[in-house]
């Protein structure tokens, strides 16, 4: 089996690198993105504005600073390096022991000092199960107001034996924040406050499952590795904290707790059914109300891509029986995922400030010749397919996204609510429908006027045989009667007969339809 995250350059030493955000959170410190190879996204206009101009080169996590008040970006990095907003290495930003774990970079400004951030790296050797955990500080009134690192307070050891988690949340004070970690091997989590004093001793919180095989035996070396990955987040208001752990053969993988963000108390340990799979990337809804888990395959067992679960219930039970795949059996998405269920690669999950989580680059989108598509889940605090997942290819043009995206604070996004009809551009193709969708008999397909070129029309049945294709040369096309056909669930595929003719329909599309 392929292990998707094992292509990220493990550290050189072993560190943890964390970022600290400032105490008082608003909502515009995560407007602009940077991940992958070159690529980012600018919300600062309300939708994703494809970016191409990053400076990294990673398949790995990034973090990002921006003003707090403006949106502007100040800088960005891989762990290892740090960019101002130029695009330029700062002064000594380079050589920072960080990289190789799922979370190894987060960026916390520090309480009561504008200007000044704390940068975590997680680092972990290429030859070990684990991660060592390192701090540096940017001032960004250095450096003419581009920002420098701190030569005195660079890598600087915090703490060793770690797995790949790194996140923080904010005191219930709005002024400081907890850093938490977790222990590999075991079942301990580590918690620090951080306040205008700095960083306190790290308090050991031991609940939910060890970070380590219940039978060592007859395991190989990568189900150690995988004892150390997969996320960990809080929920946007700070009350639950949810773990994956990307282990094989493993029931525990899923886990949701509650958090005291007063006293830094982790409580009322839940482990959720990940039926029997494996989990990954994770987020929160922005009214914390869902789960959402990216999942990969073990063994036999195949898994959609995504499952949400429903987090208004009061009983692990009754959670674990909300879960639902959001692309297996979903006529309203454009992702022909039916047929192929399972993958073994491991992606993000992330909220943006426009209220909608993203993934990073994945495995549903099939064989492509570049890393542009990516899911969208535009209703994240709707329930099942009502969130409206969909598959959608950015203009990152000869920038590509990664699997992993930036890692945030959550609070950040707390609260917000997505636009029903986001102003998207023809890149990311929203902009048609098909009606009547399910259909009796006859059906249309509408594209937006701006958004039309020519295309091949195509719809075949479960089996994967074609039973109808069409050339379409107007923005509403004629009917077409599936009356012959019959009753169950078709793809209908369009394919522009002139890809590269600029970013009029720009990809292949796939929808569902139901004859009934």
């Amino acid at each position: 089996m392929q292990r998707g995250l094992m292509l990220i350059k493990p550290c050189i030493a072993a560190i943890v690198v964390l970022f600290f955000v400032s105490p008082a959170i608003s909502q515009r410190e995560a407007n602009v993105w940077y991940f992958g190879n070159h690529a980012g996204f600018d919300f600062n206009n309300g939708d994703p504005i494809p970016l191409d101009n990053g400076a990294l080169e990673t398949r790995g996590v990034s973090a990002v600073a921006n003003h707090p008040k403006t949106g502007a970006l100040l800088f960005y990095t891989d762990a290892e390096n740090v960019w101002d907003r130029e695009h330029r290495i700062m002064p000594n930003g380079t050589d920072l022991l960080g990289g190789g774990a799922t979370q190894s970079a987060l960026i916390v400004p520090v309480p009561r000092a504008d200007g000044s951030f704390y940068l975590f790296t997680l680092c972990r050797d290429a030859s070990s199960f684990h991660a060592n955990l390192y701090y540096h500080v940017i001032d960004m009134e250095l450096n003419n107001g581009l920002g420098d690192v701190a030569e005195t307070r660079k890598n600087r050891f915090l703490l060793t034996n770690l797995t790949g988690k790194l996140t923080a949340v904010p005191h219930s004070n709005g002024r400081d924040f907890w850093l938490i970690t977790h222990e590999y091997g075991t079942d301990v989590f580590y918690i620090s406050l951080i306040n205008e004093d700095g960083l306190s001793s790290f308090n050991a919180q031991a609940i939910g499952p060890r970070h380590y095989p219940v039978d060592s035996s007859n395991r190989d070396v990568w189900d150690f590795f995988d004892f150390g990955r997969g996320y960990l987040k809080f929920s946007p208001d700070g009350k639950r904290l949810a773990s994956a752990i990307n282990a094989t053969r493993f029931d525990q993988g899923l886990n949701l707790f509650d958090f005291d963000a007063e006293s830094g108390l982790i409580s009322n340990y839940r482990s959720l059914d990940i039926e029997g799979g494996r989990s990954f990337g994770l987020s929160f809804s922005s009214d914390n109300t869902k789960l959402y888990v990216s999942t990969s395959t073990s063994g036999d067992v195949l898994l959609d891509a995504i499952v949400q679960y429903d987090l208004g219930y009061e009983t692990v039970e009754e959670i674990n029986n909300s879960r639902i795949g959001l692309f297996t059996g979903n006529p309203f998405d454009n992702i022909d995922f039916d047929g192929q269920r399972g993958g073994s690669a491991n992606f993000a999950l992330q909220l943006g400030p426009d209220g909608r989580i993203y993934s990073g680059d994945n495995w549903v989108a099939g064989l492509r010749e570049k890393n542009h598509d990516l899911v969208v889940i535009n209703q994240p605090n709707e329930k099942g397919f009502d969130a409206s997942p969909r598959l959608v290819r950015f203009a990152f043009n000869k920038a590509e996204a990664g699997p992993l995206l930036p890692n945030f604070i959550e609070s950040t996004f707390n609260g917000l609510s997505p636009r029903d009809n986001p102003n998207v551009p023809c890149e990311v193709f929203d902009n048609f429908s098909i009606f009547p969708n399910p259909t009796n008999r006859l059906i249309q397909v509408d594209v937006a006027e701006e958004c039309f070129s020519p295309y091949r029309l195509e719809i075949y049945n479960a089996q994967g045989i074609m039973m109808n294709k069409a050339i379409v040369t107007n923005p509403m096309s004629d009917e077409i009667d599936l009356g012959r056909l019959a009753d169950g669930l078709y793809l209908i595929i369009l394919e522009p007969l002139a890809p590269n003719d600029g970013p009029r329909f720009p990809r292949r599309v796939i929808q569902k339809i139901i004859k009934v």
